[in-house]
């Protein structure tokens, strides 16, 4: 089975999936609810993103220790990129909402070249990567339609 049709797991596809709705929901939100709301939506959007970056950008935390074998530059770009995420996002949310959220949206972006980086050096499930594109693409999406509401 090939890494792009990789069967990914119900106990990863399923929190994957809920973790969407927020962003779902934010997203349609912001052009379907009421524009004197709209500016709540787009911060209650951005601090949600910025939560789900730093739990991605972890991922690489926990890699990094589990590759105890993994050269040592390896495993200080793993730890070092695992709290890059969530600087990013803090500093997001200081920015006017719709920058900070092209801004956390360009970062889930680089995430995921990071984790592409990360498959190709530590040992991850096959599936790890369809799972994280999938995800990733609908989180920029809806970063992109909220933004610009």
């Amino acid at each position: 089975m090939s890494a792009a049709t990789a069967r990914i797991p119900a106990p990863y596809a399923v929190p994957g999936a809920a973790g969407l709705l927020p962003f779902v929901a934010g997203a349609a939100a912001a052009w379907l609810g009421p524009a004197a709301d709209r500016s709540v939506v787009l911060y209650w959007l951005a601090a949600y993103a910025a939560v789900i970056l730093a739990f991605v950008g972890a991922l690489h935390w926990g890699a990094a220790m589990m590759a105890a074998a993994a050269p040592r530059r390896d495993q200080w770009l793993a730890s070092l990129w695992s709290v890059t995420p969530a600087l990013v996002a803090w500093t997001a949310l200081q920015l006017p909402t719709r920058t900070g959220l092209a801004v956390m949206a360009g970062t889930f972006v680089l995430q995921y070249a990071m984790d592409r980086r990360l498959a190709r050096r530590h040992a991850v499930p096959e599936w790890f990567l369809p799972l994280r594109l999938r995800l990733t693409a609908v989180v920029v999406l809806c970063l992109g339609v909220a933004a610009a509401a």
